[in-house]
């Protein structure tokens, strides 16, 4: 065999040798999977404050009166929904205090303010309802006089 015919063939072999052996190359990698967490906050209940409650009358047997109050939504970042607002009668009988002795509380009622909104942050919202006292058919004269104290309270939808 010539030189150059030899020199081909090894050059030849070279080449197959080099490709087969980029044939049987393995290519190896690892895969790998990953978790993650992460903690949010969930905001705690606000506040509607009930300010102002003022009564524009007088309260006297089968006559009620107008009792105006403001809503006011004491979170700088959450509305709040209110459905109504109510007598606060977990204290108080029909949610009213201060009345002279002999005149029960009894005689008296607020009626449910249907509100059915959602108070923006910051937000206030004037709203009226009414004071009445009852005709009882007896003498109620104990309650002349009187400065009842109505305690109101939010009832959600």
């Amino acid at each position: 065999m010539s030189f150059i015919t030899r020199k081909r063939a090894i050059v030849g072999l070279l080449a197959a040798a080099v490709a087969a052996a980029g044939a049987m190359t393995a290519f190896a990698f690892f895969t790998g999977g990953g978790t993650g967490s992460g903690t949010a906050t969930v905001a705690s209940d606000s506040v509607v404050n009930i300010n102002g409650v003022g009564f524009n009358g007088q309260v006297y047997p089968a006559h009620g009166t107008p009792v105006v109050f403001t809503l006011s939504n004491a979170s700088p970042s959450v509305s709040l929904s209110v459905g109504s607002v109510i007598a606060d009668t977990s204290t108080f009988t029909n949610g009213i205090e201060s009345l002279p002795a002999g005149c029960p509380d009894t005689d008296f009622s607020f009626a449910p303010v249907t509100v059915t909104t959602e108070l923006g942050p910051g937000s206030t919202l004037v709203k009226t309802g009414t004071l009445s006292m009852t005709d009882a058919s007896t003498n109620q004269d104990s309650c002349k006089g009187g400065t009842p104290t109505l305690h109101l309270i939010t009832k959600n939808p």
